[in-house]
């Protein structure tokens, strides 16, 4: 009987050791929500998309770029991530092909507007700050100052004034 008494004491100490850890392990993942919303493990850099208005081009060594038209553009981005996304948005823009300077007006809606001068070949960086809230969208549209007129032949009649370049989130 002593025996028994005995295994039943080690058993119910052991699920008492037992309980207390699961409820340890359960009060961590619970107070591992109540995280600042703005430190996370996910890559914010990839949290992001974006769709233009205008269609895709390539250079010859395979990287991408759009020009902007007479008619401007639209960029819409996405927060892809179930929480709230803090940075600043980089816009990478060159020259158009006639090498003329152009002023683009930028408008990013609750972020701002912005106004530049692209001058040549030369890539410059447009920097908007943004606060985007999880699975939402916003919208960056940039419209030609001054448009002088650049077209390259060949068939093509778009009116060419700036070209962006790639775009990074950070």
């Amino acid at each position: 009987m002593k025996i028994l008494n005995k295994s039943l004491s080690a058993l119910g100490l052991f699920f008492a050791i037992y309980f207390l850890w699961l409820d340890y392990i359960s009060i961590f993942q619970a107070s591992a929500n109540l995280r600042d919303p703005l430190v996370n493990e996910a890559d914010k850099k990839s949290a992001f998309s974006m769709k233009p208005s205008l269609p895709t081009e390539f250079l010859e060594d395979g990287s991408l770029f759009w020009w902007i038209t007479s008619e401007g553009m639209s960029l819409k981005f996405s927060n892809n991530l179930n929480e709230r996304v803090v940075g600043d948005l980089n816009l990478f823009l060159s020259g158009n092909p006639c090498e003329q300077p152009e002023v683009l007006l930028f408008n990013a809606g609750p972020f701002g507007s912005q106004r530049i001068t692209v001058l040549d070949e030369q890539v410059i960086s447009l920097s908007i700050e943004i606060d985007v809230e999880p699975y939402e969208n916003f919208k960056v549209d940039i419209k030609p100052g001054n448009i002088q007129k650049c077209t390259v032949g060949g068939g093509d009649s778009r009116e060419f004034t700036a070209r962006l370049n790639g775009w990074v989130f950070e």
